[in-house]
C-alpha cells in the first residue's frame, strides 16, 4: 500500500504545528497528529507560559507569518540578568549584539499557538487527524509524556535536573525596560 501522505507528525505542539507548516511550504502531503491532550482540544487549559524565543527562532516564526504583531505578545529583551542565591550573577546586553538590538524575545505561549493553528487553517497540504497515518516519514513531536515512544518500545533517559519553575503572568507597575531577569535558588 502506497502512503498517502508525505510525513506523519505525531504532536500538536508548537514544535509539530511548526515543522507542518515547514513541510507544508516546501509541497509535501503532510499528516498532523493531533492527540486528545494537545493544546486546540476541548477543554484544555489556556497555556500560561511564555517562550524565551532567540533571533533564529523569530526569525524562522517570523517568515512563516505567525508571529505575534504586539510587542506585549513579543516582547524584544534587550537586557538579562541572572542572578543565584549565593549572589553570583552574570549580565547580557544587546548592545554586544548590535546585528539585531536585541538578546531574543518573550512570547506568549498562547498567543503563538493561536497563530500556528491559524496558518494551519490556511495553509494547503496539511491534513489534521486524529490517529496515526502511513507516511514515508514519521516525525514524533510530543514532549516529555510521548505515547509514541512508549508504543514504538524506544529507549530514553530522563535526569531529573532538581529545580522547580513557576510559571505566571505579572502585571508591572513600573516599565521593565525590557530586561528579563532569573533567579536561582541554592541547589542541594
Amino acid at each position: 500500500m502506497k502512503p498517502q501522505f508525505d510525513i506523519c507528525i505525531r504532536g500538536a505542539g508548537m514544535v509539530g504545528k511548526t515543522l507542518a507548516l515547514l513541510l507544508a511550504r516546501e509541497l509535501l502531503n503532510v499528516a498532523l497528529v493531533r492527540s486528545s491532550d494537545d493544546a486546540h482540544s476541548d477543554g484544555a487549559q489556556v497555556d500560561i507560559r511564555s517562550y524565551a524565543l532567540n533571533a533564529a527562532s523569530a526569525q524562522l516564526l517570523q517568515g512563516l507569518k505567525v508571529w505575534p504583531q504586539s510587542p506585549a505578545e513579543a516582547c524584544p529583551i534587550v537586557h538579562m540578568r541572572v542572578q543565584e542565591a549565593q549572589g553570583a550573577q552574570v549580565t547580557f546586553d544587546a548592545s554586544d549584539k548590535a546585528e539585531t538590538g536585541h538578546l531574543g524575545h518573550i512570547v506568549d505561549a498562547a498567543v503563538l499557538d493561536t497563530q500556528l493553528e491559524q496558518a494551519l487553517r490556511y495553509q494547503s497540504g496539511i491534513s489534521v487527524v486524529q490517529h496515526s497515518v502511513l507516511a514515508v516519514l514519521l516525525a514524533v513531536c510530543e514532549g516529555r509524556d510521548s505515547a509514541s515512544r512508549t508504543e514504538l518500545a524506544l529507549d530514553y533517559h530522563a535526569s531529573a535536573y532538581g529545580q522547580t519553575a513557576i510559571a505566571t503572568h505579572l502585571a508591572c507597575s513600573l516599565p521593565h525596560g525590557h530586561t528579563a531577569y532569573q533567579w536561582f535558588d541554592a541547589v542541594g
